[in-house]
């Protein structure tokens, strides 16, 4: 007689299969992550332990090799030459980095505005030196020149001139008098040279004076004075003839320290004293 089965067994054996079920997918999970399958599904080969490959490509169903580094030189497929492939050639070391360049670039402008400064300097050198060595030419009628106490400003009205170019020169005098001072300006216009002979021949005349702003004295202009023995000449007279007191023996030129007349003085012979 057969034995009945139980609805418990029943429970149990259900319990049992579906822990079997559960074993089975994990270990299945476990050989999936470990590797295990991937012989069996994709049917790989792997290479002998201790051979270097470069990289490894697994298509289903094909066996891959490492792929070589080495020139190749097996003929090719569609020509049948041997066909060598080089590796790339590695970057000059020659060339200089783009820092390096811009250094060298601003070195190269810092040394030409050096060179462009020196240069500007030397051409200012070179024109100050210019201008020390040319020697100064006076200039008559300069503020520097004419000395106040050389100015005469009363006007002799004997005396005689001629206007020519804006100024007034000296040609005589009308009388014999022992005393003639020239003032610089006669109505406003300046008296610029004492001309050939004015003074000349004055028995009496004994003194003469010259005020600031006259330039030169004539050929002549004080010759034969027996009597003269004293003539005032500006340091604005920069032109006097050489026989200007031909014949005036005792005369005695007063004039500034290093003006012209005082040159002339010693250049002709003639005393002199400086005012």
């Amino acid at each position: 007689m057969a034995k009945k089965t139980s609805g418990t067994d029943i429970g149990y054996r259900a319990y049992f299969a579906a822990f079997a079920v559960m074993i089975i997918i994990i270990l299945a999970a476990v050989c999936i992550l470990s590797g295990c399958l991937d012989g069996i599904i994709f049917k790989a080969e792997y290479p002998a332990s201790g051979t270097e490959t470069d990289s490894l490509i697994i298509t289903p169903g094909t066996t891959q090799t490492p792929v070589d580094t080495e020139p190749s030189t097996e003929p090719s497929d569609s020509t049948g030459e041997i066909v060598e492939t080089k590796e790339p050639e590695a970057e000059s070391d020659t060339e200089a980095p783009d820092t390096e360049k811009d250094t060298e670039k601003a070195d190269t402008s810092a040394d030409t505005t050096k060179r462009e400064e020196d240069t500007t300097a030397k051409k200012e050198d070179t024109t100050k030196k210019e201008e020390t060595t040319t020697p100064a030419v006076s200039t008559p009628d300069t503020k520097d020149d004419i000395l106040e106490s050389e100015r005469i400003t009363e006007q002799d009205n004997s005396i005689l001139y001629s206007y020519k170019s804006k100024a007034l020169t000296v040609t005589g005098y009308d009388g014999d008098p022992s005393s003639i001072s020239v003032a610089e300006r006669l109505d406003g216009v300046k008296v610029t040279s004492i001309g050939k002979d004015a003074f000349a021949a004055k028995s009496n005349l004994t003194e003469v004076r010259l005020s600031a702003g006259i330039t030169s004295i004539g050929s002549g202009a004080m010759s034969n004075c027996a009597s003269l023995t004293a003539v005032y000449i500006p340091t604005t007279v920069k032109d006097i003839a050489a026989d200007a007191f031909e014949g005036s023996g005792d005369v005695v030129i007063y004039c500034e320290s290093g003006s012209y007349a005082e040159h002339f003085a010693i250049d002709n012979g003639i005393e002199y004293r400086n005012n």
